[in-house]
């Protein structure tokens, strides 16, 4: 829990250099017919992940934290496991036949977008559970 914010910088500039190699790698396959490309559900999803991730950068600093309080900044914060979760979505829609027949069969290591959606799903899965244990206890006291 120490490293997050160094943990969440790293992930973020690994997409991001990620994001930028593919497009050198395979501009055919994301230049040709731009336009119409650009407003894909899977493409649009990845926008708006990489969106939520750069504010989420550019805020992780104590300067903004004391600019936007500590509940709005945390508050905003939050939006990275709205990303995660639709990067896990937009990673079933890019290979999901790919993980069913690496399920099927097991030939071979696992995919590895399949292996990091699992831990992504995780990590927001176990986020939701703290939430609504929290707010159980939170109501259990009230009572």
């Amino acid at each position: 829990m120490k490293y997050r914010r160094e943990i969440g910088i790293v992930g973020y500039l690994y997409a991001l250099l990620y994001n930028l190699s593919v497009l050198v790698v395979f501009p055919d396959q994301y230049f040709d017919d731009f336009p119409s490309r650009l407003l894909t559900i899977p493409t649009l999803l990845g926008i708006g992940s990489m969106a939520v991730m750069s504010v989420m950068l550019s805020i992780s600093n104590n300067a903004a934290r004391v600019l936007l309080g500590f509940k709005g900044w945390k508050c905003l914060m939050r939006f990275g496991y709205v990303a995660f979760a639709v990067l896990v979505i937009r990673a079933g829609m890019l290979e999901g036949q790919d993980w069913l027949a690496w399920l099927e069969y097991q030939n071979g290591l696992p995919p590895l977008r399949f292996v990091l959606s699992i831990f992504a799903a995780i990590v927001v899965v176990a986020r939701l559970l703290l939430v609504f244990s929290v707010q159980k206890a939170h109501l259990s006291v009230k009572s």
